[in-house]
């Protein structure tokens, strides 16, 4: 079969045409990615095209009609958030199967998503897409600050302000709510919810949910844009909400147009009521470290079965012997440049705590970062009990941020 695949990640993470190493595979990337790509992974490919941008998809359905013409693809796979849509807007063009447009948006618009839930009475914070300034000030006037304005399509926390008053409203509109006045916004508003964040990660395989296991937020997401880490770890099989976090999720999935074949990634609110009440889900598998710590304890790939069922080659045999009740638990740690406008230097090249089984880097010492956030590390981690995953979380950020050094100049 010829498969184009659409990845504008980082291709080590996402060795998809080792997957489906029988096929034919193309790709669509960008050209930074093609340029740090090894001849090893080149070389299976049948072709490989890079577009100079990592932000703008038009070029993407540019290139991918031209392929077609030669090729004529039986499936069209995207790997990452914003690779979904031209996916399925290209699936739609060629009638391919695999995810409906109609299910790719339910899953990427989060105002569509939120929209669809609460029309089927799930609970979800209270919002209102932003189609106007008065959207937005209406909102305010019902719900009172602070308010939380997001994209309706983005992810990482990116586009992301909390608004707490007059000031903050007045300071955001000054930015404006769209490029210019010829734009359309394309913005929401939502109710800020200050309670922890749950992330539940699972498969569906035939409509059928085959895996899903709920972790906990130990930190703010919210702060990856002004220098802060992420970290998470899984809750235990006895942990009071974890029943309650996959039944929420279940139910979500249920009422939304959902593919047949696919990995998810749900983020959850968890109320001061005890309520739970919807973030966002993606139709995608956890980005980071997320598919590390899944494997690490379950032994099951997610990211990897999914493509396959995406193109018919179900290995439902392997999900048959998951555990119930892991042994050990996994977290990780997202480290951004704490730093912006600096060079890094003495980044280490391995960790000392024996909880720590993944341990990568993503710069060298002497690269400059300016205003961006990017991954500096991620760090996978395992211990007996989620108790003892937090304290190597806690210990292993204080080593790291007291051994990296930023400097104004090399």
């Amino acid at each position: 079969m010829n498969i184009l695949i659409i990845n504008f990640e980082s291709l080590s993470a996402n060795p998809v045409s080792q997957w489906l190493a029988q096929h034919n595979c193309y790709m669509i990337t960008t050209e930074y990615s093609l340029k740090n790509i090894t001849p090893d992974a080149a070389s299976s490919y049948k072709h490989i095209v890079g577009i100079d941008s990592a932000d703008n998809d038009d070029l993407i359905y540019y290139f991918a009609e031209k392929l077609n013409s030669n090729v004529k693809f039986d499936y069209v796979i995207g790997i990452r958030e914003f690779d979904l849509l031209p996916a399925a807007y290209l699936r739609k063009q060629w009638s391919l199967p695999g995810a409906s447009l109609a299910s790719t948006m339910a899953y990427r618009d989060k105002g569509l998503m939120k929209t669809l839930l609460r029309d089927n009475n799930i609970d979800v914070p209270a919002f209102s897409v932003i189609d106007n300034t008065l959207d937005l000030t209406n909102f305010i006037n019902t719900n009172q600050y602070p308010v939380l304005i997001k994209p309706r399509a983005s992810k990482s926390s990116r586009g992301i302000s909390v608004l707490r008053d007059e000031q903050d409203l007045y300071q955001r509109l000054k930015v404006g709510l769209k490029r210019s006045s010829e734009d359309l916004i394309n913005l929401m508003v939502e109710e800020f919810i200050d309670g922890p964040m749950y992330h539940i990660d699972g498969l569906v395989i035939d409509g059928e949910i085959r895996f899903i296991w709920p972790s906990l937020y130990v930190t703010n997401c919210s702060g990856f844009p002004d220098g802060e880490h992420i970290a998470s770890c899984m809750l235990a099989s006895n942990d009071p909400l974890l029943e309650s976090l996959n039944r929420y999720v279940s139910d979500c999935i249920d009422v939304l147009p959902s593919p047949e074949n696919f990995a998810f990634h749900a983020e959850v609110f968890h109320c001061s009521d005890g309520s739970l009440k919807l973030c966002e889900i993606a139709a995608r598998a956890g980005g980071g470290p997320v598919m590390t710590a899944i494997e690490n304890v379950f032994g099951i790939n997610i990211k990897e079965i999914a493509f396959k069922a995406s193109i018919g080659q179900k290995e439902p045999q392997i999900l048959d012997h998951v555990i119930v009740e892991p042994e050990q638990f996994c977290g990780w740690i997202i480290i951004p440049n704490k730093v912006s406008n600096t060079y890094v230097d003495h980044l280490p090249s391995k960790c000392p705590f024996e909880q720590v089984k993944n341990f990568n880097v993503f710069a060298s010492n002497g690269d400059y970062f300016d205003d961006e956030r990017c991954v500096l590390a991620e760090i996978a981690i395992t211990g007996a009990s989620t108790e003892e995953v937090k304290n190597t979380i806690e210990k292993t950020i204080d080593w790291f941020n007291s051994t990296v050094q930023w400097k104004s100049s090399m």
